[in-house]
């Protein structure tokens, strides 16, 4: 009996982490992207949650509301971009005002919250068995609140998910006493939720698979169909070499599977250190963040390393981390925490959603497809890739 022989497209987390899982069954898997090193796009820099208590779904009338105010706004947390449209930009948005005209945020939340929560486990599982190490810190999850309308509503979304064992509970600001808090009317905490570094994750459990399981990486860029340019491989081409196909391939999937409408929601960090000898005052939370009405969250790693990341822009795959959208998550740091810094390291990526805000795993046409977990896809990572796992035998 032959070994079944599967291909992954794209090496992020999704990818990654599908790889583990197949390989643990005795697939041959061989892994397509066009960058050297895993990793490299969403899954190199985000914010490091791994957020069960941020498993809520946009789709409410109070984000649409709130996209409409936020319109012609530079340095909104949510900017539609009205001057970069397109057809599959239009689609997207029908599909999230669709969603939200069928009240599917209850049951779209209890989704999201169950693939979390598997996901978690399976994370703390895979520590136990491989004793993997990504600068992972457990110290929970802050949630934090600037108006009465926004903690009313965290304070009723505790009741109404309580059953799912999320776990979240009403939180004293007085306890933030690692966060400037006057501005604040209210707190949640979760503490089973924990940070952890993506990057480092994917690069330490690749090793791990091919190491154990032979598990290998190709530079290819993969295509929707075969091209003679230098370096491309078609996905047309890789359906006929193996037995069966995963598309990963975060905000890219769209291009290789037009039948899925994911599009890239371009997302900014920025990552400052901890200088003692600059700022022998700097005091790091010890806690992740996670600021509900600006849409802004912060990591606290080891070694001193703080990052923060937030807003979401609907600007298809423009390039740069332009000034007006970084500089709010500059402000952030200096309004709201005890520390100040010098030199910063930004980044910008693409994650990649659906309108629904659910992800897509399972099979669409000769291709199975691991994407469209968005802001989620570091903290549902794991349960994502088992589901792909029970589908390919």
């Amino acid at each position: 009996m032959s070994i079944k022989k599967v291909a992954i497209v794209g090496n992020g987390v999704a990818g990654i982490t599908t790889a583990y899982f197949l390989a643990k069954k005795g697939i041959q898997v061989d892994i397509y992207d066009n960058n050297k090193n895993v990793a490299m796009e969403c899954s190199y820099q985000n914010g490091g949650q791994i957020s069960v208590s941020n498993a809520e779904v946009w789709n409410t009338w109070g984000n649409v509301f709130n996209g409409m105010r936020w319109l012609f706004k530079k340095d909104a947390p949510f900017a539609l971009r009205p001057d970069i449209l397109g057809w599959n930009k239009i689609k997207w948005l029908a599909g999230f005002l669709g969603a939200t005209i069928t009240n599917s945020y209850d049951r779209n939340t209890r989704k999201t919250i169950e693939y979390c929560l598997r996901s978690r486990e399976l994370l703390l599982e895979l520590e136990n068995e491989i004793g993997i190490q990504y600068d992972q810190v457990k110290t929970g999850i802050v949630h934090i609140y600037r108006n009465d309308a926004s903690y009313k509503h965290a304070l009723h979304s505790i009741q109404r998910f309580q059953d799912t064992g999320w776990n979240v509970q009403d939180y004293s600001i007085d306890k933030l006493t690692d966060l400037k808090t006057s501005n604040l009317v209210g707190a949640t905490m979760c503490e089973d939720d924990f940070v952890g570094d993506v990057n480092l994750f994917c690069t330490e459990l690749y090793n791990h698979i091919k190491i154990k399981y032979g598990v290998t990486k190709y530079q290819n860029n993969v295509t929707q169909y075969q091209s003679r340019e230098p370096g491309n491989i078609g996905l047309d081409t890789l359906t006929n070499q193996y037995d069966e196909v995963v598309v990963a391939a975060g905000a890219w999937t769209s291009k290789l599977v037009p039948q899925c409408n994911i599009i890239p929601v371009k997302g900014y960090t920025l990552t400052v250190w901890d200088d003692k000898e600059l700022y022998p005052n700097n005091k790091l939370p010890e806690y992740s963040i996670l600021d509900d009405d600006l849409k802004i969250v912060s990591s606290t790693f080891p070694h001193g390393r703080f990052r923060v990341a937030g807003t979401a822009e609907l600007a298809g795959f423009e390039k740069g981390e332009p000034w007006d959208r970084v500089i709010p998550l500059m402000n952030w740091v200096k309004e709201n925490t005890h520390i100040e810094f010098e030199g910063l390291d930004r980044r910008a990526c693409y994650r990649p959603m659906t309108p629904n805000m659910l992800p897509i795993t399972k099979k669409i046409g000769n291709v199975w497809v691991n994407s469209g977990a968005g802001h989620l896809g570091w903290t549902m990572s794991m349960a994502l890739a088992e589901q792909i796992s029970y589908g390919i035998h």
